[in-house]
């Protein structure tokens, strides 16, 4: 999604081709962010539109939320025509990557650098389907997208679930959604850092870097956020949301994750609380989520086997883990300037495997402690002064720090420039992003955590982005 100034337009000029004009609120999926594991970092991001000279116009939230709103409001003339046919379309998305980094190891002395050429991407396609009942405000929308991987992998399946879900609603004021798909973004990081890029990742804490052993991740209330949690390994549960907009200006989604949480054998239940506020030119968001995992059949401990008194003492907690935290973010758009800053702070609290003679198992202090980001960016559109089109400049950066109950502790500052050039037909843009990353890792020597043995990686990329919805 361009900057919140790139394409501001008036709500009677702008065309969505994702919309009939008889369908003003449908509600929201996420981002085409579409990673389950690797999303488009912004389309779960809800657009403002700039006032000029102070005069913002509030946008309904309901309109940022619906149905593939993300995809693009431009006017008619610049929109490719889509696929389409009566009840439903075709959505295609196309992000492609073309970078280079430098990570250096300082306490490394055999491996004290390395050199990564990195081209990666991902084609998504899938129909949507949606029928208005008639004489009535409510709809129905079934979608499914799918998609490609440019990295192919050898040996393994290359084309995954994007966005698959189900979704009714009254078109206003309330709408429920059920399948896979993400929940609001509340965290916001402007144009860089998009998911899972060389900025996003950060610094590698070894080498090599095919091991995808990054630093501490920026925390933004995604415990429940992507189709797959980064948190919960192997995670293949659903998400359902209950979407609800009492007022043009505000919306909350009460999402929940429900189903297998990883490749150990464990169920998960959470929710997270939405809330998403717009007001001429501000954007307040925020969020509160909690989830749980446990072992779908936990283990028995025999006890004084061979006696009289043998019984079996079940562990009902072992292996248990929990998720919880908090936070938000405030945004600016105020031609030619977009500005905000976010921050969130989560607890991971993890038991060991095995539990006591009464069934009772100690905290894992290697997976316990609490993380805390913040972070921020600033935009401006130079284009809107010298060029007939925009191009924004824009610089960011987040701070996350780990602290583990085992006292290990982490530190990683990730910042970032860059300049986008949106085309101005179909959201198609071109990015740089130049990115630089610092961690810094304390392994403690005893319980105490008063030695440490540390580690100081560094990261340095630049990433040419090109982006396309059709």
């Amino acid at each position: 999604m361009p900057a919140a100034f790139a394409h501001a337009q008036d709500e009677q000029d702008a065309w969505d081709a994702d919309s009939e004009e008889e369908e003003p609120g449908e509600a929201e999926s996420a981002d085409a962010d579409a990673d389950s594991e690797e999303a488009t970092d912004n389309e779960g991001e809800p657009s403002l539109t700039a006032g000029e000279a102070g005069a913002g116009v509030p946008r309904q939230v309901v309109e940022e939320h619906r149905s593939q709103a993300a995809t693009y409001r431009l006017p008619e003339e610049q929109i490719w025509a889509p696929l389409t046919w009566a009840g439903g379309r075709m959505h295609g998305q196309i992000e492609l990557d073309v970078g280079y980094a430098r990570y250096k190891y300082p306490e490394q002395p055999d491996r004290p650098k390395e050199t990564l050429h990195d081209l990666r991407g991902r084609f998504v396609l899938g129909p949507t389907f949606h029928y208005q009942f008639p004489e009535s405000t409510y709809f129905l929308t079934v979608v499914a997208q799918f998609v490609t991987w440019v990295q192919e992998q050898n040996n393994r399946y290359q084309i995954n679930a994007d966005d698959v879900y189900v979704q009714y609603g009254n078109g206003k004021k309330w709408d429920l959604q059920v399948g896979r798909f993400m929940t609001w973004r509340v965290y916001h990081k402007g144009l860089g850092f998009d998911l899972f890029t060389l900025e996003d990742n950060g610094a590698s804490k070894s080498y090599p870097i095919s091991n995808n052993d990054f630093a501490v991740r920026t925390y933004e209330v995604d415990y429940i956020f992507l189709r797959n949690s980064p948190y919960v390994g192997g995670e293949v549960a659903g998400r359902a949301a209950l979407h609800y907009y009492p007022a043009d200006i505000l919306g909350f989604e009460l999402a929940a994750a429900y189903g297998l949480a990883d490749n150990r054998g464990s169920d998960t239940l959470g929710g997270r609380l939405a809330m998403d506020l717009q007001w001429e030119f501000l954007q307040l968001s925020a969020a509160a989520e909690y989830r749980r995992q446990a072992q779908t059949g936990p283990p028995n401990a025999i006890q004084n086997a061979g006696t009289p008194e043998e019984r079996a003492v079940e562990c009902a907690e072992c292996g248990a883990s929990s998720n919880y935290g908090a936070g938000g973010g405030l945004r600016v758009a105020f031609s030619p300037v977009n500005l905000g800053g976010s921050f969130a702070i989560g607890w991971d609290e993890k038991n060991q495997l095995v539990g006591d003679a009464e069934g009772k198992p100690e905290r894992e202090l290697s997976a316990s402690g609490r993380r805390m980001s913040f972070g921020g960016f600033f935009e401006l559109d130079v284009g809107s002064w010298l060029l007939p089109h925009p191009l924004i400049l824009g610089v960011g950066a987040n701070r996350t720090e780990l602290v583990l109950d085992n006292k290990n502790k982490e530190f990683h500052v990730q910042s970032a420039a860059y300049a986008a050039l949106p085309l101005g037909v179909n959201n198609a843009m071109v990015k740089l992003v130049v990115s630089q990353a610092q961690a810094d890792l304390y392994d403690a020597t005893d319980p105490e955590g008063t030695a440490y043995i540390d580690r100081h990686p560094e990261g340095l990329a630049v990433r040419l982005r090109f982006s396309t919805n059709f």
